[in-house]
C-alpha cells in the first residue's frame, strides 16, 4: 500500500521533531493508521545524495484512483 498524504514539517532538533510526532500520533490517532518519518539537515556541508521528492511521488502514483 502506498501513501495517501504528505506532510512536511521543520524542527530545531530532533527532540522538537519527536515531540511533534507525539502530539500528532495522540490528536490524530483515529485518522492515521502508519506514520514514516526521514530527517534531513540543513546545515551539513556533507552532502551524499541531492534532496528529491521523486521516490515518494512514486509511491503516490501507484495509489491513485483511476475512474
Amino acid at each position: 500500500m502506498g501513501y495517501e498524504g504528505l506532510s512536511i514539517s521543520v524542527h530545531k532538533d530532533f527532540d522538537d521533531l519527536r515531540a511533534f510526532a507525539e502530539v500528532i500520533e495522540e490528536e490524530w490517532a483515529n485518522w492515521i493508521t502508519n506514520i514514516n518519518s526521514f530527517v534531513v539537515s540543513l546545515e551539513d556541508d556533507n552532502i551524499i545524495r541531492s534532496f528529491s521528492f521523486k521516490h515518494l511521488m512514486g509511491n503516490f502514483k501507484s495509489t491513485q484512483v483511476h475512474d
